[in-house]
């Protein structure tokens, strides 16, 4: 298929000679390696706390991100055909394929990014619902402390060496207000 264009060609046999087959396949066995105890970590019970989620997201994301492009690698390879006409070394690709992956392990990997992906999408769901309720209540604690620090510089208050301000009493009698 890639006979038409020689410069494609050209490009895929440097890529897929096997000296370089065998360095990327250990790269991605490694990352998948990586990954499995990345995931293991994450979805281990009691670690996605919101406060844990929202101050890691970066970190969670990248994990999932780079879990599902050593998935799709290992899936895509894995559909190369015993031998491939243009190609020279074919058989020998797929050897270096097959000796370099494990299906359990890509299994293991499908189904904790899976996993880690749908604990994720709820937690985010959560927050979202919770989100307005939440709002709601800094906005009131906001306004109640505003009335109190209002109340404060009346210097009435005992126990205050505060000065009567006349301007602050009003500005944050009028932000408590908004």
């Amino acid at each position: 298929e890639w006979a038409p264009y020689p410069a494609a060609r050209l490009a895929l046999a440097n890529t897929l000679e096997v000296s370089n087959l065998v360095e990327i396949v250990k790269a991605k066995m490694h990352t998948s390696a990586s990954s499995i105890v990345s995931l293991t970590h994450f979805l281990t019970e009691g670690v996605l706390t919101e406060q844990y989620v929202l101050e890691n997201i970066d970190a969670l994301l990248d994990c999932i991100r780079t879990a599902n492009v050593t998935i799709r690698w290992t899936i895509l390879h894995s559909r190369m055909q015993e031998t491939i006409p243009m190609m020279n070394h074919s058989g020998d690709q797929r050897r270096v394929f097959d000796k370099g992956t494990d299906p359990d392990r890509l299994v293991t990997l499908l189904l904790q990014t899976s996993q880690l992906e749908w604990k994720l999408k709820h937690e985010f769901e959560r927050l979202l619902a919770a989100k307005e309720d939440r709002w709601q209540h800094c906005i009131n604690e906001t306004c109640d402390r505003l009335s109190e620090l209002s109340e404060y510089f009346t210097g009435e208050k005992p126990l205050t060496r505060v000065e009567r301000n006349e301007d602050l009493i009003k500005w944050f009698a009028d932000t408590s207000a908004k």
